[in-house]
């Protein structure tokens, strides 16, 4: 056997469509991304531009083994603009009817120039190996829901042979590779809203889904429910059966009119929260103003939804010499409580919904205070060096002894909450999302800490009974020091190291940003800083470096919050 390494000259067909996919993303980039401004929220889903279509050529007569995988490549690309119709075309004729390019999405950093090798048997000459090795950055499995890279390293394998004259590519793996550029130009990372257990609430499910026919995908990602790690913490309205009628999702002028198959449930609730689920998400598309649904001949009501509820995130709290003080941009007052906190208290939270409610430590115990009551509670065997969390239920989060994940209520009660069939014994700090539906752990172990994130399970009153499955964050493995909720599903955290993480570089600190479901981006640090907290996006930021001085972001830049305050903390 013998193999080769594909050359340079030979991999320039993919140079040329990497920067030329690049330049179509900036350019369109710069027709809507303002050249000096502070940055906008980051939680924000809806395209503003028309998406962008990719469209590649098919196999060459004649064409060499290297050419026919490098086109076949460019055209998995495109793939999601043509349903994969051009890519079949490079596949013997028997693989082109059962290959299912829609399984997995594999994708490689759009740094990183993919290495192609070949191996063949010279005793038969019709027949060719091929395998393509690149950097991993993570899957989108076929429900549209983005899975870290396992390892730095991914792998694919080609099995060419002759038919009838032409080089064809045999029996290949179901699912593409594409670059991270590639993706993200053809695809959209939308949410899918389901009501939450308490029946209260819209939470968002994030998927990628292409940009070709998005709001069906969307209907469909409904019909099919929530995530399977969120299965229990979600609902789904759309009655088990439905379907999308024959007439598909029809958009004119920004109007979705949706037409479905299936029994229109009877409860009124329900079909409001139906409704409700429908609308909100197709509205999330950003081509869509106003929906009209019908299901089983009947049309539902749409101008009389719920709403959500209500949030105050751009609110901290902090201590100064006088006690516990509000912090308003940069403006402070002193908070009036039923009990004043003693010279150990650190660590404080308020809640997302309510700024009466708030927590903090002193020493060994914890602190809860409902200033509107007035009431009061002491829990002790809290431990740790991060402020508790508290959520719009009024459960109030911290890490017990056994260091795993407590929640409290003023009332009295105080759960142990753990995963399925997993024990939890190495967290640092939680932080639950505002709507309820995530908590976000940081784990240390080893020396360092990770983040992961999980799903809340509740009883309909909003009693947390369980979490879901861990999931680790991506970018998030290692080197981890601190992290907070900017708005309802973007995370922002405090990393070890420059834009490659630990290692990188020794002095280096990055903010890591990542939208629940998406791709991670990295920007430095000042050289110091070891907390953060953030509230409604991520331009509403406070950091704290090690000599405990305070910068609020202003921009691309960060300004010294001048006066005497001390674990500044946002909702979540």
């Amino acid at each position: 056997m013998k193999s080769r390494i594909l050359t340079s000259h030979k991999l320039s067909c993919l140079k040329i469509a990497a920067a030329c996919m690049t330049a179509l993303i900036c350019a369109s980039a710069c027709t809507s991304l303002p050249t000096s401004s502070s940055p906008e929220a980051f939680d924000v889903d809806a395209p503003n531009a028309s998406p962008i279509e990719l469209s590649a050529g098919g196999p060459i007569a004649d064409a060499d083994p290297e050419t026919l995988l490098n086109s076949f490549l460019l055209a998995c690309a495109a793939g999601a603009s043509d349903d994969y119709a051009t890519a079949r075309l490079f596949l013997t004729s028997s693989s082109a009817q059962t290959w299912d390019p829609h399984k997995l999405v594999t994708i490689y950093s759009t740094d990183s120039t993919p290495k192609v090798a070949y191996s063949f048997d010279p005793s038969k000459a019709d027949t060719l190996n091929a395998s393509i090795t690149a950097v991993g950055v993570g899957s989108v499995d076929q429900n549209g829901v983005l899975s870290p890279a396992e390892t730095s390293s991914l792998e694919a394998r080609f099995h060419l042979v002759h038919e009838n004259g032409q080089w064809r590519i045999d029996a290949p793996a179901d699912g593409v590779v594409v670059s991270q550029a590639s993706f993200t130009a053809s695809h959209e990372l939308v949410s899918l809203m389901f009501p939450s257990a308490t029946g209260d609430a819209l939470i968002a499910d994030p998927r990628w889904y292409p940009t070709r026919r998005l709001e069906t995908h969307m209907v469909e990602g409904l019909i099919a429910g929530p995530q399977s790690h969120l299965g229990e913490a979600l609902v789904n309205a759309i009655p088990s059966g439905t379907s999308i009628s024959s007439g598909g999702i029809e958009l004119s002028d920004h109007v979705a009119k949706v037409s479905l198959n299936g029994s229109l449930p009877v409860d009124e609730r329900a079909k409001r929260l139906l409704a409700w689920e429908i609308s909100q998400t197709l509205q999330r598309s950003g081509r869509v103003n106003s929906v009209e649904i019908a299901m089983g001949g009947e049309t539902l009501e749409t101008n009389d939804l719920p709403t959500q509820p209500s949030y105050d995130l751009d609110t901290a709290v902090a201590f100064s010499s006088e006690g516990l003080v509000r912090l308003d941009g940069r403006t402070t007052s002193l908070r009036s409580l039923p009990v004043a906190p003693s010279s150990s208290a650190s660590l404080p939270a308020v809640s997302p919904v309510s700024s009466s409610l708030v927590a903090w430590r002193e020493d060994d115990r914890m602190m809860i205070v409902d200033s509107a009551l007035p009431s009061m509670r002491a829990v002790d065997g809290s431990v740790g060096n991060y402020s508790p969390s508290i959520d719009r239920f009024g459960w109030v989060w911290d890490v017990s002894q056994s260091r795993g994940a407590r929640a409290s209520r003023l009332e009295g009660q105080s759960l142990a909450v753990v995963p399925p069939n997993q024990s939890l014994n190495d967290v640092a700090e939680i932080r639950v999302s505002p709507d309820g539906a995530r908590a976000v752990l940081l784990r240390s172990s080893g020396g360092t800490s990770s983040a992961w994130i999980v799903g809340i399970v509740r009883r309909g009153n909003g009693e947390p009974t369980g979490f879901t499955d861990l999931e680790p964050l991506t970018g998030l493995s290692t080197g981890v020091d601190d992290i907070s909720w900017a708005g309802r599903s973007t995370l922002v955290a405090v990393r070890q190291g420059g834009a490659r993480g630990v290692g990188d570089q020794a002095d280096e600190v990055s903010l890591v940003t990542l939208p629940v479901g998406g791709f991670p981006s990295v920007l430095a640090l000042p050289t110091g800083t070891e907390r953060l907290s953030a509230g409604s996006s991520s331009t509403t930021m406070v950091i704290r470096g090690k000599d405990g001085s305070y910068q609020v972001r202003s921009g691309a830049l960060w300004q010294l919050l001048e006066g005497k305050l001390r674990d500044i903390s946002y909702p979540g």
